[in-house]
């Protein structure tokens, strides 16, 4: 299974002024183990970023259908921890995944336990 991502959005960093440097981590939840983990390049000092890129899964529809795509955005530091932008779940059940969509989806600001970010 292929997903093609094409976001794009403002971003603001929870550091002030600066230009956040973005980039996208996605996982197919449950994934305790965290091997469905895929993340795109960094948008480096991108405040409307376009991340065009391909994310493979290798599985089957049948057990995709079971799974939430979680969509999380980071803002990239060199000198401390990465920011936590947003996030979206998306329920695979929900998706035609036999079928080319395309869907705008809000990032939300969750407040969630760092096992869930990383």
């Amino acid at each position: 299974m292929y997903f093609v991502y094409l976001f794009q959005f403002l971003l603001q960093t929870s550091r002030g002024t600066d230009t956040p440097s973005p980039y996208v981590k996605t996982y197919l939840l449950p994934d305790p183990d965290k091997h469905t983990k895929r993340k795109t390049k960094i948008a480096r000092s991108s405040a409307n970023p376009t991340f065009n890129e391909l994310l493979e899964y290798k599985m089957s529809l049948e057990q995709l259908k079971y799974r939430i795509l979680q969509v999380t955005v980071w803002d990239h530091d060199v000198l401390k921890e990465n920011n936590f932008l947003g996030a979206v779940y998306i329920k695979l059940h929900n998706v035609k995944l036999k079928q080319e969509q395309c869907h705008w989806y809000p990032l939300q600001k969750l407040q969630m336990s760092g096992s869930m970010l990383s």
